[in-house]
């Protein structure tokens, strides 16, 4: 009998083990996210899983009290967000704490629609709900010290985890994996998720009338912010602020605040700014995150139907502030441009780069420096993507400047450069370098006078500086130089005989459009000569800044010499680097040096100063009441200043 009983009993162990074994298997086999090696102190984890059809799911997890008696706070717990509502849909919620330790496990069946889902877990303690050790004794000193001053939870950190798995019965609905999360593209503005130290600002233009909704999560001690979020008008009246005061609790510590709003703003312009000080943000909590730990920061999302339509956008700097100075498609590998300049007078100025950085390795990137002081340096800046490779890194930073000489400097490696990309390009492939820009949105004129540009490549012997006339041509035929903003100036002139003549056009031209050229045409609209990216070369200052040098063998007759400016950036307001030779801005026209056109490049003879040799030059019969000048050379000057 006593054999029987004992076999029996073998038999019910065996088939109790084997049902435990199987629903450990069909649990671990339907897990929809599964957080296991937790480390105590360490950073958040989280697993991601999608829902497609309302499903059941159960859920295992196991955390801990801080270490006080009297504590209710967890230090170490789980819990459920739905990602696209922002609801925590679970959390770790013990009705009381354990008579004895910290240790606690939690078992709960769940319905979840369809969504996608993030399990976070994090154990790094609720330090402002610790309650403080009060005793002084050697006994309390000991368990102090035994505890990790107090934190007696972290000796349960092997039996922690967070287990979200589909019920029993359920085969699909759900699967594991998902993307992490991310802002929605229909925002106005976002910081993304911000870490220590880091600053994130934007300049909005609002058009017309317009609402927005602000939703910021911060830190808070008591009544006073740690991390800063506000919102002022360029000339530094305060619109909206986040406080603790206005805020609520987001979840883990309690100094983790948010604030959401809706903000009325009138047209204008508006500066967002979100500044986080050195520690407990993204990548770096010193307590238990806010239940969305990525949302750190600040966004800013439409509200009303004019802010939707675009009303209110922030100001794209690139194409809105005038530029001071720049160095762009920096086409050499193991070169170091630079370019000098003098601020003679206080004023911001926004850098934007870009460049080629790999966690803390720089390897194409700038830098501003005054003397020996490092001003700004990219490889320290926050970084954003900029379009193709993950190494592609771009910054962009507003800068208080005072009145001193600063150098704006970029450097490359080896490889992986404008023009000859190792892996793929950025967005705007064009754009490889460092720009600075006037942050008023007003050209920096008298502010800032760039002193000069430079640069050394690795193994090469600096590039000879072309020759070109310092001045204009005491017998030129056309002089139209020193043209400034919005002209469009003309000269007309006549030759007798085929004459050799030298062409010489100073512009501001990029490879996709032409902004301040010259041209010359015949009365019937045929074109003879027109200023080119391809027939242009860099003239200095900043890259857009282009110098043509032509020689041309003109037949007998009339001929119109024009040159055309936008509104920005020519001779008398240089809204980025000006040329080596200013007060060239324009278009020239001389004879060409005798035997020009008969040994070797003309163009290159035309680069040199030209001989006193003129051709003969007929001028019409004068016009009643207009005064007799046969020395004229120009038929008719025309200036128009639209």
């Amino acid at each position: 009998m006593r054999r029987f009983a004992s076999r029996f009993l073998l038999v019910g162990l065996l088939i109790t083990l084997a049902v435990f074994v199987i629903r450990a298997i069909d649990g671990a086999g339907n897990a929809l996210a599964s957080i296991t090696s937790i480390e105590a102190e360490g950073q958040p984890e989280r697993e991601s899983f999608r829902v497609f059809d309302p499903v059941h799911v159960t859920i295992e997890a196991a955390g801990s009290f801080e270490g006080g008696e009297a504590d209710t706070a967890l230090a170490a717990h789980g819990w459920l967000v739905h990602r696209e509502s922002g609801e925590v849909v679970w959390r770790m919620r013990p009705a009381e704490r354990p008579a004895r330790g910290t240790y606690v496990l939690m078992r709960d069946t769940l319905a979840l629609a369809p969504g996608t889902y993030d399990a976070y877990y994090a154990a790094l303690g609720a330090p402002l709900a610790r309650t403080p050790r009060q005793g002084t004794s050697l006994r309390d000193r000991l368990s102090d010290a035994l505890s990790g001053g107090g934190k007696g939870w972290i000796g349960d950190e092997a039996r922690w985890k967070f287990v979200v798995a589909l019920a029993p019965g359920v085969e699909e609905g759900a699967t594991a994996g998902a993307m992490p999360p991310e802002d929605p593209e229909d925002l106005v503005w976002s910081t993304g998720s911000v870490g220590s130290n880091e600053r994130a600002d934007v300049v909005l233009r609002v058009t017309e009338a317009v609402q927005i909704e602000l939703d910021a999560l911060f830190e808070g001690a008591g009544a006073r912010p740690v991390d800063s979020a506000f919102v002022t008008t360029l000339e530094g009246d305060t619109v909206w602020v986040a406080r603790p005061a206005t805020s609520e609790h987001a979840g883990g510590s309690l100094r983790n605040r948010r604030q959401t709003d809706t903000l009325a703003l009138a047209p204008g312009q508006y500066r967002v700014v979100y500044h986080s000080d050195g520690d407990h943000a993204v990548g770096s909590w010193n307590a238990n995150p806010p239940w969305e730990p990525w949302r750190w920061g600040l966004r800013i999302a439409p509200a009303d139907s004019a802010s939707r339509a675009g009303a209110i956008a922030p100001v794209d700097p690139l194409r809105d502030y005038p530029r001071v100075a720049e160095i762009l498609c920096v086409d050499q590998p193991s070169a170091t441009h630079e370019v000098r300049f003098d601020v003679v007078e206080a004023l911001d100025l926004t850098v934007v780069a870009v460049g080629e950085i790999i966690g803390d390795s720089a390897y194409d990137y700038a830098t501003i420096t005054r003397g020996d002081e490092t001003v700004w340096d990219m490889e320290e800046a926050r970084l954003r993507p900029a379009g193709g490779d993950r190494k592609n890194r771009r910054a962009e930073e507003r800068l208080s400047f005072i009145p001193g000489t600063y150098t704006l400097r970029y450097e490359t490696d080896g490889s992986h450069h404008c023009g000859d990309y190792n892996g793929d390009a950025p967005d705007d492939p064009a754009f490889w370098g460092v720009v600075l820009l006037s942050s008023d949105g007003l050209p920096a004129g008298d502010r800032v006078r760039i002193l000069g540009q430079s640069a050394e490549v690795e193994g090469q012997e600096a590039p000879a500086t072309p020759q070109v006339p310092a001045t204009v041509p005491e017998n030129a035929l056309v002089d139209l130089t020193g043209v400034e903003n919005s002209e469009d100036r003309r000269e007309t002139f006549r030759l007798t005989e085929r004459t050799a003549v030298c062409v010489h056009s100073l512009g501001e031209i990029s490879d996709s459009n032409r902004y301040d050229w010259g041209r010359i045409t015949r009365p019937s609209g045929e074109v003879v000569y027109a200023m080119t990216f391809e027939n242009s070369s860099r003239a200095g200052g900043n890259s857009l800044n282009r110098r043509s040098t032509a020689f041309l063998e003109l037949d007998p007759g009339s001929y119109i010499a024009q040159y055309t400016t936008d509104g920005s950036h020519a001779f008398g307001s240089w809204s980025n680097g000006a040329p080596p030779t200013p007060a060239l801005w324009g278009l020239i026209v001389y004879p060409a040096p005798e035997g020009a056109g008969e040994e070797g490049d003309p163009a290159a003879a035309c680069a040199e100063l030209p001989s006193s040799t003129e051709p003969e030059v007929v001028l019409p019969s004068t016009p009643p009441g207009v005064p007799d000048s046969t020395d004229l050379t120009v038929l008719s000057t025309v200036a128009s200043n639209p």
